[in-house]
């Protein structure tokens, strides 16, 4: 049976439509959460406070509606339209000072003049700064990217719990639409995926199922995120994806090939962190590609410590050799041991890797059928050979 809505629940119903047009679906969820019943009520209670003859009751309810922030500002627009005297006058004071704090209104006059002292009264932008930088071209950047994700940067202005939440429901939203499709999806504007990861590389922020799409979508090289870099914000973008990958506890292996392909500071040292504590599965194969291509000579130690790690990379592919079935595996001992010695300046090769390869080659390819061996005992003669030339150590 149906029955009349309260003036409470026709009030949050009307904030909550409000939301939707306004600030799209994202900042409805917010005020939906937000704004409950509870918190309608007391909002409502507080505005008829404000005509209390009692002085400290008029004091306290301003100051819970000024705490109520942005959710205090349509009822107490509605309770304008009727109040009169003394209890008007308060209501537009605080309207004013309400509006003046919103998100909105500060990002407003930041596009009008991108000042640091106006940025930073808007969320993220200590780290924005420390991440990106300061000045003005770095302003007008941190200002689209708030543009662009306003429902989430409302959110993280509010302290909101839900932020994990929008974020996870953002990041999922985002990998969607560059995910091939039969139909045509609305792209995503980079400072859309710039602001995902502006927020994602907070460490107090917790990612959960965001880091696997965060991750992911820095897969595809048409999306409009590769192609930003190509433009006069490019290398500040890539410091916002450095910053994102150093966080911790994201998925590894699409920013480890995000950096092989897009040289950062972060790379090497995201590929150190995997090797020395993460390294599982195959995300050792783009981290030691990651230290040949862009480390130094003092990996080389690291890749040493690595030889007699056996976790197994590939194995599937037998051959006869002398009327005898052989089995090739590769492990990440095998895959650590072909990179020192490349990072020595010699060709694997020359210690029993890559005997499939045509002659014809000249260079050595890092594949799954190169970096391994057909038995144990290539394995041993090809560490006793790297441990002889390099490490002045004798067989045993």
């Amino acid at each position: 049976m149906l029955r009349s809505l309260s003036q409470h629940e026709t009030f949050l119903t009307t904030a909550l439509l409000s939301s939707v047009l306004c600030c799209g679906p994202l900042t409805a969820h917010v005020a939906a959460q937000e704004n409950t019943a509870e918190t309608v009520a007391a909002i409502q209670q507080s505005i008829a406070e404000l005509g209390s003859p009692v002085f400290k009751t008029r004091i306290a309810a301003a100051n819970t509606l000024r705490d109520a922030g942005d959710a205090a500002i349509l009822p107490l627009q509605q309770a304008e339209q009727t109040a009169s005297g003394d209890r008007k006058t308060r209501i537009q004071e605080i309207l004013k000072e309400l509006k003046r704090n919103t998100f909105i209104e500060r990002l407003e006059q930041l596009k009008k003049t991108p000042a640091v002292k106006l940025a930073g009264e808007l969320p993220e932008w200590v780290r924005f700064a420390e991440i990106v930088g300061s000045d003005e071209p770095s302003i007008r950047m941190f200002t689209r990217l708030l543009a662009a994700e306003t429902a989430l940067f409302t959110a993280s202005m509010k302290k909101s719990r839900d932020l994990p939440t929008l974020l996870q429901a953002r990041a999922a939203e985002l990998l969607h639409s560059v995910r091939p499709a039969a139909i045509q999806r609305r792209p995503f504007s980079a400072d859309s995926y710039a602001a995902l990861l502006l927020l994602a590389s907070n460490k107090e922020l917790t990612l959960g199922a965001a880091s696997t799409s965060i991750s992911d979508i820095l897969v595809p090289e048409e999306s409009p995120f590769v192609s930003a870099l190509k433009q006069e914000d490019g290398e500040r973008l890539l410091r916002l994806v450095g910053a994102y990958i150093q966080r911790g506890r994201i998925g590894v292996l699409e920013p480890l090939e995000f950096a092989r392909r897009h040289p950062m500071p972060a790379g090497p040292i995201l590929a150190r962190q995997v090797l020395k504590t993460a390294l599982r599965g195959h995300n050792g194969i783009p981290a030691m590609m990651l230290l040949l291509e862009q480390g130094n000579k003092a990996d080389i130690a690291l890749l040493e410590s690595l030889f007699d790690h056996q976790g197994k990379l590939f194995e599937g592919r037998t051959r006869s050799a002398n009327n005898v079935v052989v089995t090739y595996t590769a492990v990440n001992g095998d895959m650590a041991l072909a990179v020192a010695i490349a990072m020595r300046e010699q060709d694997p090769r020359e210690f029993g890797f890559g005997k499939e390869l045509p002659h014809t080659i000249t260079a050595f390819r890092f594949i799954e059928e190169t970096i391994g061996f057909d038995s144990d005992e290539e394995r041993r003669q090809a560490r006793e050979k790297y441990d002889q030339l390099f490490r002045n150590r004798q067989p045993k």
